[in-house]
């Protein structure tokens, strides 16, 4: 998960350590939800692993945000895209 949130972070303007961290700020925490998304999307691990990678989240934490990150790219397709190019960006 280093490398997804490294390119979250600077895809956003945010430092690695920014996401991991406990603030709940949107500027950080919706960042930070999409980074899980992508953890779980493109790697194998499960959600209590995802969540010990950012900051001990507890694995309900990781799937409510993968929910959010779902519902939002059903209702914005520039969002989606945008999505998309990280995934890409990953692979």
């Amino acid at each position: 998960p280093t490398e997804i949130i490294r390119v979250v972070a600077t895809h956003y303007g945010l430092k690695s350590s920014d996401i991991k961290q406990k603030s709940n700020a949107q500027t950080i925490a919706f960042p930070r939800q999409v980074a899980m998304y992508l953890c779980k999307e493109l790697t194998e691990l499960s959600y209590p692993e995802i969540g010990k990678a950012f900051a001990d989240k507890h694995h309900s934490t990781v799937m409510y945000s993968v929910q959010q990150i779902k519902k939002k790219m059903d209702n914005d397709h520039q969002f989606a895209r945008t999505v998309e190019a990280l995934s890409k960006q990953l692979r």
